[in-house]
């Protein structure tokens, strides 16, 4: 009975200082998109910097047509890393024109500023080049982390 006690504690010992793995990817709960907003360089963003997402959405089938702002998003950028939530309503996909497919992708462009005439974009240099590279059709897939630099 002390073998199998003993056992048991050593196996709960080991669940429980079981380091956490993580993901590369942020998780996409409830309609949200989440953004991790970081950067490689250092940066300074002062007390009045402002981030701002735009999410677009475009009908796959439909050649060179532009995509459609479903919605922007404004954000006090005081700090490196953060993460945002972006929510998404599916209602917004009947914004999307020309449309007619039914079958729509996704992205997400980003720019920030502040008083002091700093301004930031996407690093693309830094980002996952696949986040970028490859076509998003479910929301889900735009939860990501996008590195940010200073434009000069």
């Amino acid at each position: 009975m002390k073998k199998i006690f003993m056992v048991l504690m050593a196996l709960i010992f080991i669940g429980c200082n079981k380091t956490e793995v993580k993901t590369k990817e942020l998780v996409f709960t409830r309609q949200m998109i989440q953004i991790t907003i970081d950067s490689i360089e250092e940066l300074e963003l002062g007390d009045t910097s402002e981030i701002t997402f735009k999410l677009w959405g475009y009908d796959l089938y439909i050649a060179d047509a532009g995509a459609t702002l479903l919605k922007e998003y404004k954000y006090n950028l005081f700090k490196l890393p953060v993460t945002y939530g972006i929510y998404y309503q599916k209602e917004w996909d009947e914004k999307i024109k020309p449309s007619g497919s039914g079958k729509y992708g996704y992205y997400i462009t980003l720019e920030g500023e502040n008083k002091e005439g700093k301004k930031y974009k996407i690093d693309y240099e830094a980002t996952s080049k696949d986040y970028f590279g490859i076509r998003k059709t479910k929301i889900e897939e735009l939860s990501e982390k996008i590195y940010i630099r200073e434009i000069r």
